[in-house]
């Protein structure tokens, strides 16, 4: 039985088509449904063929705004707890089961709710929902697990204690909502709450708040409807009634506002931040005010960049925006980053004035707001495992018939639509100012004293042009009827295209890499090729001074290197090879292989370009450099591979940064962007013979240069040192963690590589479970092999707080020199299908795709590595694991390095 049943439209590929003068409109979308079932517990339903993946996204009406004050902590505390054992269930029988199936079991606590994800093969849906539901409804917060979990939790506190942003966030948030503000208590709690916390407590917490419903799933992936509601009924059935309802949602309150309110906080940088606070309205005002977002701040030619070009310019590092979902409320935020305390006034100033600005919206800024909104939207659909993150406040507040007629409103927006709701919106927002950083000081001044002059605001106005920007046509749509599998073509100009077209996407993915980036680089100057693909784009971002930048235009999205912002995308740092990933809706494919051309022919002595990058990659050295774990790597990596190129930091030093010209970069580019050292992967719904053609007219046309040809053999031909010696080198970090790590070069025999990956797996896993699921000395830790071919690199690493050091440090060894490890049948089934499982979810998406093609055929000259894993770890046998440990996970020469 159900009751409210509505059919959605979703923004699926099939939503996404050409709109003539608009850009991208929706239409034809594919029906997703929202329902509640009986017992209140609200679903929504995304299917999305093709991806052979499930994602169930499960939200619990229990975060750090729910909790009392004295107990701050015990929503994410209570999370940790819940993967401890239920009434079917012991905590090994929960791991082990997920690890089975191949599922990623996962959960993130924020403000106003605590969210599950779990992501399993589309064939393992009734698996993966009864461990879900097992663990959500029917968990018993087993006595004995508790104070090993309060061990994890106050690692997990330390570690991000260690952050540079971590206390100036805090300071933020207090500035914002008020020191006693429930919005300003943070979701980890602190030492004293969480030392403190009873376990009565969090069994109260957990019976009011987990209920069915207080909860929303939203299931996407590969599925059909009916069945997957039908196990969905079956299994999220509370055994227990809630003891009392619900804690309500709390309401956010500004605590200043009409009010700067500045404090001062040790970090790397200002932080400007102001926030609109407006009442909550319907759906259609939600995306007219998505789309006011994405031209205040929110593209890089947006009202805010053109703000802080108005001189006297303003030096900074960044900018967002963004539109926060609250109870009751919208928090529209702009907020910037600062190089010095003294620009606080001024760019508070520039915030204000593109708030007043917003009143009149331009055409052209309209339309590539809206162009890369729903580029964003499409690409986001592909990422399973990362959209209810990323769109987890809007699917928590959603209302009755939200999602269509929030599509519906961003279908016949317009420009001037935008800037009335803007108009009659902004003008009774609650405004405030926070400001926190180095150098500041306390202080509070009225926002009436900081407005800007009117001609501020006047240059924030997109400029009338007499012919207005070359409007960027969409193409029509390419659609196919069947897959075309990877096949690589040769250009004339030594360029290898590895080309792949499938009708699941509407996302066009453009992977490039650059071979043998170590080997390439003087050694005199570490980090050029990431200061390279920096400055690259930095040239290409900017505005043109007739509208939004070429990017904007198309929807399309560029990265050229790690984000510091997310934790799973470090293995592009390497030295092995950079990077160029460039992606958009297929209908702009022509232009953005266009763009890719014109990135690569530079010019690249832009002495803008090259200073902006420059002082990007010292803010992410200097953020890197706080880090223990970061400055344990990076002495391992020199001790490990002294003299050779992977000891080199990819980021350089800042004297090899510093000492870089924009004549040297454009040497240096020359050489290094020669086309015949690159591999294109090109992933999407373009037929193969238009791909080439087109790739052909463009990226065809470049010139290769006269250069020594690096060795092409596996791995570029990079063999790293064996390890012949122990060394051992400890460092004083100075953080609330010590980071540990150990590591070994050792020769592979061919015959050994799936069950050396096994037995690393393996000792892993036990590692894990005793060191951190039985002692609670780490928050994470792990134990993997890197694969050179003829050789491997086999490391292991944790971070704990000093006082268990010895111990941890004892632990790890027992585990890295294991020796005689003697495997079932069961673990080896487990590691492979947690190994597989986590492979396959790099690949869900086009650009994912991209990537696994171009790194396996440089790394392997084999497209088909990624099919031949599977078989070859599923022949691993006990015999297999116990010789590879034997081996390689013995007693031996080895490096270790600790910073305290």
């Amino acid at each position: 039985m159900t009751r409210n049943r509505r059919l959605i439209p979703i923004v699926t590929g099939a939503a996404i088509v050409a709109a003539g003068a608009v850009g991208i409109a929706l239409a034809g979308t594919s029906p997703g449904e929202e329902l509640v079932l009986d017992n209140g517990l609200r679903v929504l339903l995304l299917p999305h063929p093709g991806s052979g993946l499930i994602a169930s996204n499960v939200f619990v009406g229990a975060g750090s705004t729910r909790e009392e004050a004295r107990y701050a902590g015990s929503s994410h505390f209570l999370e940790h707890v819940l993967f401890n054992g239920t009434a079917r269930r012991t905590q090994e029988e929960l791991y082990a089961a997920a690890d089975r199936i191949g599922a990623y079991n996962n959960a993130t606590t924020r403000q106003e709710y605590t969210l599950y994800m779990m992501v399993a093969p589309s064939e393992k849906l009734a698996e993966a929902l009864d461990i879900q539901a097992d663990m959500l409804l029917h968990s018993t917060l087993p006595e004995d697990k508790f104070e090993k979990e309060r061990g994890i939790v106050l690692e997990e506190l330390s570690k991000d204690k260690d952050s540079p942003d971590y206390e100036q966030t805090r300071v933020l948030d207090e500035l914002l909502y008020g020191a006693d503000g429930d919005f300003a208590r943070p979701i980890l709690g602190n030492a004293e709450s969480i030392a403190g916390l009873p376990r009565p407590s969090v069994v109260e917490y957990y019976e009011s708040q987990y209920v069915p419903s207080n909860m929303r799933i939203v299931l996407m992936g590969e599925f059909e409807s009916r069945a997957a509601l039908d196990i969905v009924r079956k299994t999220f059935v509370a055994s227990r009634s809630a003891t009392s309802s619900p804690l309500p949602a709390p309401r956010s309150t500004l605590a200043a506002p009409g009010q700067m309110t500045i404090d001062g906080v040790e970090a790397p940088q200002v932080v400007v931040e102001l926030t609109a606070a407006l009442p909550a309205g319907s759906p259609n005002e939600d995306a007219l005010l998505t789309l006011l977002v994405q031209i205040a701040g929110g593209t890089r030619s947006s009202r805010l960049a053109r703000a802080l070009e108005t001189e006297p310019k303003l030096e900074h590092d960044d900018t967002s925006a963004s539109l926060a979902y609250r109870e009751g409320k919208r928090l529209f935020k702009l907020s910037i980053r600062l190089s010095a305390a003294d620009q606080c006034r001024g760019a508070t100033r520039r915030l204000l004035a593109t708030l007043r600005s917003l009143s009149t919206i331009g055409d052209a800024e309209f339309e590539a707001a809206r162009t890369v909104l729903l580029a964003d939207e499409v690409s986001q659909i592909e990422k399973l495992h990362y959209y209810a993150l990323f769109q987890g406040d809007r699917l928590w507040h959603m209302d009755e018939d939200y999602t269509s007629r929030y599509l519906e409103a961003l279908t016949h927006a317009n420009a001037a639509s935008v800037g009335k709701m803007a108009e009659r919106l902004l003008a009774r927002a609650q405004v405030q100012v926070i400001a926190a950083g180095p150098s500041l000081e306390t202080d509070r001044i009225a926002l009436a004293e900081l407005e800007p002059s009117m001609e501020l605001v006047q240059s924030v106005l997109p400029q009338p042009q007499a012919s207005g920007p070359r409007r960027v046509e969409p193409h029509s749509p390419l659609a196919l009827d069947a897959d075309q599998p990877p096949a690589v073509v040769r250009l004339a100009n030594g360029m290898t295209l590895v080309h792949a077209a499938t009708p699941s996407t509407r996302m066009f993915s453009l992977h490039l890499l650059v071979q043998n980036r170590g080997q390439r680089e003087p050694a005199h100057f570490a980090g050029a090729a990431d200061l390279l693909h920096r400055s690259i784009a930095k040239r290409i971002e900017r505005p043109s001074e007739a509208g939004p930048s070429q990017l904007d235009r198309i929807g399309a999205t560029l990265k050229i290197a790690d984000n510091p912002w997310i934790p799973y995308d470090d293995y592009y740092t390497t030295p092995l090879y950079s990077f160029v990933r460039l992606e958009c809706v297929d209908d702009y494919y022509r232009d953005a292989l266009e763009l890719l051309a014109q990135m690569l022919r530079g010019p690249h002595d832009d002495a803008q370009a090259l200073a902006e990058a420059q002082q990007e990659m010292q803010m992410a050295m200097q953020r890197s450099g706080a880090s223990p774990s970061s400055k344990a790597r990076a002495r391992l990596n020199e001790i490990l591979y002294a003299g050779h190129p992977l000891s080199r930091p990819v980021l350089g030093s800042a004297e090899s940064l510093a000492s870089m010209t924009p004549e040297m970069l454009a040497d240096f580019a020359r050489d290094y962007l020669s086309p015949d050292q690159m591999i294109l992967a090109c992933v999407g719904n373009v037929p193969r013979d238009e791909a080439v053609e087109r790739v052909e007219a463009t990226l065809g046309r470049l010139q290769p240069a006269s250069h020594q040809q690096p060795d092409a053999s596996a791995f570029g031909g990079i063999t790293p040192p064996l390890t012949e010696s122990s060394a051992r080198d400890e460092i004083e970090g100075g953080g609330n963690q010590a980071a540990l790590r150990m590591a070994r070069v050792v020769g592979v025999d061919p015959d050994d590589r799936w069950a050396l990956l096994v037995a690393t797996g393996i000792a892993s896993s036990r590692m894990q479970q005793d060191l951190r699921e039985t002692r609670g000395l780490a928050y994470s830790l792990g134990i993997s092999m890197r694969d050179f071919g003829a050789r491997a690199t086999i490391s292991a690493s944790m971070a704990t707080r000093p006082e268990n050091l010895e111990e941890a440090e004892a632990g790890m060894l027992r585990y890295f020199t294991s020796g005689e490890l003697e495997a079932t049948p069961d673990e080896i089934e487990t590691v492979v299908n947690k190994h597989l499982s986590r492979m396959r979810m790099r690949r869900i998406t086009s650009m994912g795709q991209a990537f696994t093609l171009s790194r396996d055929l440089f790394l392997y000259d084999d497209l088909g590595y990624a099919d031949r894993e599977a078989p070859g770890l599923m022949a691993v046998t006990p015999e297999d694991v116990q010789r590879a440990a034997r081996r390689y996970l013995s007693d031996g020469p080895m490096v270790t390095v600790i910073v305290r």
